[in-house]
C-alpha cells in the first residue's frame, strides 16, 4: 500500500470514528475475565504497530523502523473487549514508541488519560473525609500531558538505584546524528540483508561520541534498544 493510499484510508476511518472509536469502560471489581481482572478501574491498553508501505527514495531513511523495514509507527488503545479507544497514524517507523505517545497526549484534540481517576468511585477514597468521588465533566478532570522517562521513574521506585541499564530520553539532535550514522554504515557496506553487521552499534557509539563530547550514550543499552 502506498502512502497516499494509507493516509487516504486513515481520512475516511476518522471520518466513521464515531461508528468504531468507543468510550472505555474502567474494569469493575467483579471482572470475571482472567486476562484482565488484575486490572481493577483500568481503561484499556496501548500499544504501538508497524504497517509496512511504500515511500520515495529519498525518504526511506525516516521510514525504517528498528527492524530494518520500511514502516509507519502507529499508536493503538483498545478496551477490554478489544474496540478501538484511540488511534494516532502518520508517524515515521523511525520515530520510538514514546516519542509517538507524548505526541498523542500533548496534541490538541490528542488522547486523553484521566490522571489518577479510571473510575466514578474509587474505595480508597472512601477513607478520605470530604472527597468528592463523581466525575461529572471533563472540566473538572486532570489530564496527564507529559511522558516521564523510564530512567526516572525508576530511579523513583529504587532511590539511589540509578542503573548503567536504565533507557535514556533521546534530544532531536541526536536522533538526527543517529540516523545519518545509520546511512552513512550502510553507504560503507555494514548492511546485511538481515540487518547490520556484527559490530555496528560500537562504532555508532563512536560517531556519537564524535559528535557529541561528552555524551552518556553508549552501544549498550541506549544505541541497541
Amino acid at each position: 500500500m502506498s502512502r497516499n493510499a494509507f493516509s487516504r484510508l486513515c481520512y475516511l476511518l476518522e471520518k466513521l470514528h464515531t461508528l468504531f472509536l468507543v468510550k472505555p469502560v474502567p474494569i469493575e471489581e467483579d471482572c470475571a475475565n482472567d486476562r484482565w481482572k488484575w486490572f481493577k478501574g483500568c481503561l484499556g491498553a496501548l500499544d504501538g504497530t508497524y504497517i509496512s508501505l511504500r515511500v520515495a527514495q529519498k525518504d526511506r531513511g525516516r521510514y525504517r523502523n528498528r527492524k530494518g523495514d520500511i514502516s509507519t509507527n502507529i499508536l493503538a488503545v483498545c478496551d477490554i473487549n478489544m474496540n478501538y479507544v484511540y488511534k494516532l497514524c502518520g508517524w515515521e517507523g523511525s520515530a520510538a514508541d514514546s516519542r509517538v505517545l507524548k505526541d498523542a497526549i500533548t496534541r490538541a484534540n490528542g488522547f486523553r488519560i484521566p490522571d489518577g481517576v479510571y473510575m466514578p468511585y474509587d474505595p480508597l477514597e472512601a477513607e478520605i473525609p470530604e472527597v468528592d468521588d463523581q466525575i461529572s465533566d471533563d472540566n473538572d478532570v486532570a489530564f496527564i500531558d507529559q511522558v516521564e522517562p523510564m530512567n526516572r521513574v525508576r530511579r523513583g521506585i529504587a532511590p539511589g538505584a540509578a542503573s548503567k541499564n536504565c533507557r535514556r530520553c533521546w534530544i532531536a539532535d541526536e536522533e538526527k546524528a543517529l540516523a545519518e550514522d545509520m546511512k552513512d554504515l550502510v553507504v560503507r557496506g555494514y548492511k546485511a540483508d538481515n540487518g547490520f553487521k556484527s559490530g555496528y552499534q560500537n562504532l555508532l557509539e563512536q560517531a556519537m561520541m564524535q559528535a557529541f563530547p561528552g555524551t552518556t550514550l553508549k552501544a549498550e543499552p541506549h544505541i541497541n534498544s
